[in-house]
This record gives C-alpha cells, structure tokens and sequence, in this order.
C-alpha cells in the first residue's frame, strides 16, 4: 500500500452569537481503505466464512454488495473505511457527521438494498493494511448509518448520515474504523439475479482525488443560532 500525508480540509464557520462556535472538519479515508470478498457456489458458505478469498485493498475502487455470476457461484463483498479523527476535542459536543462516498455509473440493480455502516472497533478492520480475516461478519455489529441504492445518485458524491450510534462511534483519539456492508448480506438474503445487486465506490487511490470523507461538526454544546433574525435551535438550519 502506498503511503502517502493524510488529506485534512478544514472548514471553520464562525456564526457568533454569544453561545455556540460550529466547526467542521473533512477528514479523508486512509489509503489503507479497500474491500475483501469472498465467492462459493453455496451462498452461506460465501456469506459465513472467517477469512476473505481475496483482500483488495490497493485498487482505485471497492465494492459493497453481493453477486451471482454467470457459472453461479456467489460473490459477497464488504468494505472497510479509516478516519484519523483524533483532531476532534474531546470536550466538545459532534452534531453532526456524515460519510460521503463517490458512487460510478453502472446497470440498473437487480434488486434494492441498503448500504450499512457498522463497527469492528477497536481493532477491526486491520491497519495499516486489511487482513483476509477482517472479512468475518462476526467482527461487526450495529447500524451507524444507512443509504438505499434506490437513492444513490450515480457519478457523484452521495452521503450517509450518521446515525446516533454512528456519532457514538467516532474515535477522538485515533482512527475510527468503519466496514461498509448490504442489507442483504447482513440479513443472508440470496442473490437472485446475474445483474449486479452491489454499488462500485472510488477508493482514496483513484486518480480523480474523489476519496470518502467523514464530514464531521462540532460545537462546544448545543446549537443555538440566528437564523433569519431568530435564535433557532433546529441545526438543520445552521452550517449549510
């Protein structure tokens, strides 16, 4: 895996109001980003084994979903994502986060399915470089954040949301450590179809500099702002 200096971009929204002092980080994915997969011609064998066939991790895409081919055999693949997040202060409080991904184009799914984020913290996945073992579903638990693929705009940048145990997740004094899964994969629904029941994402190796970013906000408590004239309480108003 080739190294390189973590990308920070760090946007400060100043909005004084006498309570309440918003910053927002844009913090990069880590090279060491990629996707493990494994195939079989049994699904839940594909979908239960410990180890990955395979340990992509150096490619300038990874791929979250699942697959059958046209020799049937079935493919699942599950994606990790690494933050460096320790900038974020301990003593302040996250409003909100989200991750941003770069979806390409492809065919029309063959089925919809959510693409879940959950957590192996603190050790899983693996860094500086992911193991075949980090494929082991039992390693990760929970749902910090989830997009459809029917709400997936092709070609660009699409985010998910953290949810509030996804916020939870986040590692002030470290990397926080992500694996990207399908819903049907976490719930062992079988693919049906030869057409791609998985999404293609741009990895921080792609040479477009398109990389996922954990977009993150935080205050020092809760958000009171003047919108408009009017101190508003509502932070889907503020830092847009």
């Amino acid at each position: 895996m080739r190294a390189r200096n973590k990308a920070y971009s760090f946007l400060v929204f100043i909005v004084f109001t006498g309570y309440v002092l918003a910053t927002t980080v844009n913090i990069e994915t880590d090279d060491a980003d990629g996707y493990l997969y494994d195939k079989d011609a049994t699904y839940l064998t594909a979908q239960q084994k410990t180890t990955a066939d395979v340990n992509d991790g150096g490619g300038e895409h990874f791929v979250v979903g699942q697959q059958i081919d046209e020799s049937n055999d079935f493919y699942v693949y599950r994606a990790g994502l690494f933050f460096d997040t320790n900038s974020i202060p301990d003593d302040q409080v996250i409003q909100s986060a989200y991750i941003t991904l770069h979806f390409e184009n492809q065919p029309t799914l063959s089925l919809p399915f959510y693409i879940i984020i959950q957590s192996g913290m603190p050790n899983h996945p693996n860094m500086p470089t992911m193991v075949v073992a980090d494929y082991n579903q039992g390693l990760y638990g929970g749902n910090g954040g989830q997009l459809s693929s029917e709400d997936v705009v092709q070609g660009q940048y699409n985010n998910i949301i953290l949810n509030a145990t996804g916020k939870e997740w986040i590692n002030r004094s470290g990397y926080t450590r992500f694996m990207l899964r399908s819903s049907r994969d976490i719930n062992q629904q079988i693919p049906q179809s030869e057409e791609p029941e998985s999404w293609q994402i741009r990895s921080a190796e792609h040479t477009s500099n398109t990389p996922p970013k954990l977009v993150v906000t935080y205050s020092e408590g809760s958000f009171r702002q003047l919108v408009n004239g009017t101190l508003a309480n509502d932070k889907s108003q503020m830092c847009k």
